[in-house]
């Protein structure tokens, strides 16, 4: 009888340490998975935005101008993570070691931000439910 109440108590502590432990982390972890922002400028409607691929990366769009008035689609990947209420973007993607986190979005805002020496950039971003490249591309043709 003491070997199954010490198992259900082992049993017990295992439970408790998944559901209070381990299972929001799990959760947490995945909540920007297949998930899309689409970002503006004040002076961009459209400038760019986000796919997160899966729970470790995020492909990043931005459209770029040329001097000649060309605009272009810029994707990148990168490793990301989620530190309490900011998703840190990593300068490279996990294939080159996701290198330095250096831009984040502020979550509870959207808010994307490059910080710099002498300021910081940013982009105002919103859930995407739609095609993100699609409307990225009708904005380059607009």
């Amino acid at each position: 009888m003491a070997g199954i109440s010490l198992q259900a108590k082992n049993n017990t502590r295992i439970i408790f340490t998944f559901v209070f432990f381990l299972a929001p982390l799990i959760s947490f972890s995945n909540e920007y998975d297949n998930k899309s922002l689409l970002c503006s400028t004040k002076s961009h409607l459209v400038k760019g935005g986000f796919i997160f691929t899966n729970d470790q990366e995020v492909d990043k769009f931005n459209i770029l101008m040329s001097y000649d008035g060309l605009k272009t689609i810029k994707r990148t990947s990168h490793c990301y993570l989620v530190l309490e209420e900011r998703v840190l973007i990593s300068d490279k993607n996990s294939l080159q070691g996701c290198g330095r986190y250096t831009s984040y979005i502020d979550t509870p805002s959207l808010i994307y931000n490059i910080p710099s020496q002498d300021k910081i950039l940013s982009a105002s971003c919103r859930y995407y439910d739609d095609n993100l490249l699609l409307r990225l591309e009708q904005s380059i043709r607009e």
